[in-house]
């Protein structure tokens, strides 16, 4: 799971879960990991850098400086800075 090629929507889905609730929402979405992926959700791979909303506190993983992101808590779009 390369998570630079997620989309919004999914790494909105996914922001502020555990690694365990990433596997079990892929398991059932049907979604078959491969053992590098399964390293990689349960802790081979940095999970940073780790951002914040402006708006509600609302941690924002997987975003890099300049990307548009919306929170998954309060739905407001920003840009990471």
């Amino acid at each position: 799971m390369d998570f630079d090629k997620l989309t919004e929507e999914q790494k909105a889905k996914i922001a502020g879960k555990t690694p365990k609730e990433i596997l079990e929402m892929a398991k059932e979405d049907g979604y078959e990991l491969s053992e590098e992926e399964m390293e990689g959700i349960s802790g081979g791979v940095n999970w940073g850098p780790y951002y914040y909303c402006p708006t509600c506190g609302q941690g924002v993983a997987f975003a890099k400086r300049g990307d548009r992101v919306t929170c998954s808590k309060c739905h407001v779009s920003f840009t990471v800075e």
